[in-house]
């Protein structure tokens, strides 16, 4: 299988897998986001995971004020207050959740992955990296309970024209190990 293929499935169940552990009893809805012109929000997250053959980079694009709602409820407090250094620090760690368990997922398959730490750009930044034909990016929109929170996704760079081909891992319980079975 073709790594790039190999990570839209990756990156879907990363993403699900670290919403749920925000809010569990939540309605998470993700739909495919065309182009990230029309998006909104003007903070854009970004973390790299990388290889010797690749860089991804995962990145949430968002508002403060269109995340404040879910940032709020996962800090625990209503205070209307909250600065946009402690709604950025929540973001960082949504970010780095789901980076850290697509990294986690991708390197059962591609060892030795490096990650780096959030960074916040401008969407501009993101709009440039669209114009780049050798990358490729997956992109969806999240939505709590039918709301808006924010854009999020990643871009594929491979460092060759090679297609890099994977193998599905082997669930464990299909794995022979080795051992001696009694009858």
């Amino acid at each position: 299988m073709k790594l790039n293929f190999y990570l839209v499935g990756k990156f879907e169940s990363s993403l699900a897998a670290s919403m749920q552990e925000y809010i569990a009893d939540g309605l998470w809805e993700y739909s495919k986001v065309e182009s990230l012109n029309s998006c909104s929000g003007q903070k854009a997250m970004f973390l790299t995971i990388c290889s010797h053959r690749f860089r991804i980079f995962t990145v949430i694009l968002y508002s403060s004020e269109e995340c404040k709602e879910f940032i709020l409820s996962g800090l625990s407090t209503n205070k209307e207050n909250v600065d946009d250094n402690a709604l950025d620090d929540y973001m960082m760690e949504v970010s780095n959740s789901v980076s850290g368990t697509f990294k986690r997922d991708v390197g059962s398959v591609i060892p030795a992955l490096g990650m780096s730490t959030p960074h916040i750009l401008d969407k501009d930044s993101v709009i440039e990296i669209e114009k780049y034909s050798n990358i490729e990016g997956h992109f969806r929109q999240v939505k709590l309970n039918q709301q808006h929170l924010f854009y999020i996704g990643y871009f594929y760079s491979p460092n060759t024209d090679e297609d890099i081909e994977v193998e599905e891992p082997m669930i464990e319980s299909d794995v022979d190990s080795g051992e001696l079975e009694l009858f």
